[in-house]
C-alpha cells in the first residue's frame, strides 16, 4: 500500500542540478505530514513528446502542486527571464505546464478522474522578500528564503495554485506512483521463458541452415556425422518448417525417449507434426517406417548404424523423404 512521504525516501533520483538537490533536502524534512512527493517524474503520451515534472506534490484533501524548479540567481527584464546573467531557454513555468497537460490527459486515458492540479516554480537560489508581480506567478513563487520553512510555505502556495471546493476522489494518488516508476523486477511468464530457451536450442549455424535449405529443396537428403554435430537439431527444425507450410509431418527415431523429447507444439495452424520412436530391434525399423508411410505426408527420421552397442549416435544419420 502506498503511503505518505519523499520518493525516493532515501535519496534523489540522478541529477546535475544542485538547485533539484537543496528541494529534495528541504521535502525530506519539512514535508507536510500526510502528503506526497515525487522527484523527477518522467511520463510519455503517445503521439506527444516525452515531458518531465522536478517535483510533483500532492495534498490527498487537495490535488496535485507541480513544481519547476531553476537554479542559479534569477531575474526578470521585459518579460524575459535570466539565470546568473544568461538567459533562459523557457519561462520559469512553461515546462511545468506543459507536464500539467500530459499528467491530466494521461490519467484521463486510464480512466482515472484526476484531481485539481496547479503549478508552482520555486528558486533555490535567489532570496527575496517580494515575489514576482507577473501575473501566473503571483504567490506561486518559492524562493531559498522559504527552503528553511517549506512546511508552512508549501501549503500557502497550494492554496493559491489550486482551486478551492473541489476534493479529489479514486485512485489518483496511486496511479500516479505508478506512473513514477517505484520499483520494477523483470520477471517472464513460464510458457514464453520455455519457447524462448526451445528457439535458442534450436539455432542453426551456417552449415545446419545449408542442410535445412538442401532438405527442403529436395525429395530426399540424408546427412551423417559424428554424435554431437546437430544432426537432431536439424531435424527438428526441418520438421517444425514442413508443418508450418501445411504438410503433414511423422519424426522417427530409433529411441522411445527421443520421441518423448520431441517438442510439445505439434500442431501448427497449417500443418501437422508428429513424433514416433521406431522400435527397440533395429530389425523391425524398416517395416515400421513402411506402415508410417499411411499416416504421414513426410517422414523425418534419425536412425543408428545397425548392431552398434556403444553410443546410439555413434554411427546416427539423419534422413528425409515425401511419402508416395
Amino acid at each position: 500500500m502506498l503511503k505518505p512521504g519523499l520518493w525516493p525516501p532515501h535519496k534523489p533520483r540522478t541529477t546535475e542540478s544542485h538547485a533539484e538537490l537543496a528541494v529534495y533536502e528541504a521535502l525530506a524534512k519539512q514535508l507536510p505530514q500526510g502528503w506526497y512527493a515525487w522527484h523527477s517524474l518522467r511520463i510519455r503520451v503517445p503521439g506527444h513528446p516525452d515531458a518531465e515534472a522536478d517535483f510533483v506534490i500532492a495534498d490527498p484533501a487537495r490535488g496535485i502542486l507541480i513544481v519547476e524548479v531553476k537554479g542559479g540567481r534569477i531575474e526578470e527584464c521585459d518579460g524575459l527571464w535570466f539565470s546568473n546573467g544568461k538567459p533562459l531557454k523557457k519561462p520559469p513555468r512553461e515546462q511545468a505546464n506543459g507536464f500539467r497537460h500530459e499528467l491530466l490527459q494521461l490519467l484521463h486515458s486510464k480512466q482515472i478522474d484526476p484531481p485539481s492540479c496547479g503549478v508552482a516554480t520555486c528558486f533555490p537560489d535567489t532570496e527575496f522578500d517580494c515575489g514576482p508581480t507577473q501575473g501566473d506567478l503571483v504567490g506561486c513563487v518559492l524562493g531559498a528564503q522559504d527552503l528553511r520553512w517549506l512546511g508552512e510555505a508549501l501549503p500557502k502556495v497550494m492554496d493559491c495554485a489550486l482551486p478551492s471546493g473541489y476534493r479529489p476522489k479514486g485512485k489518483w494518488l496511486q496511479a500516479i506512483h505508478d506512473l513514477w516508476g517505484n520499483l520494477w523486477v523483470p520477471k517472464m511468464d513460464f510458457g514464453l521463458q520455455a519457447r524462448l530457451e526451445k528457439e535458442a536450442r534450436i539455432r542453426l549455424d551456417t552449415e545446419q541452415f545449408e542442410m535445412l535449405q538442401g532438405a527442403m529443396e529436395n525429395d530426399s537428403v540424408l546427412v551423417t556425422g559424428a554424435a554431437g554435430t546437430g544432426k537432431t537439431v536439424v531435424a527438428l527444425a526441418l520438421a517444425r518448417k514442413l508443418a508450418e507450410i501445411g504438410k503433414r509431418v511423422l519424426v522417427l527415431c530409433f529411441t522411445e525417449p527421443r520421441a518423448l523429447a520431441g517438442p510439445a507444439d505439434r500442431c501448427t495452424e497449417s500443418g501437422s507434426l508428429g513424433y514416433q520412436a521406431l522400435c527397440r530391434r533395429p530389425a523391425y525399423a524398416g517395416r515400421q517406417a513402411r506402415r508410417n508411410r499411411r499416416h504421414a505426408g513426410i517422414l523425418v527420421w534419425c536412425r543408428s548404424g545397425g548392431g552398434c552397442r556403444g553410443s546410439a549416435e555413434a554411427q546416427s544419420g539423419l534422413g528425409c523423404g515425401h511419402c508416395g
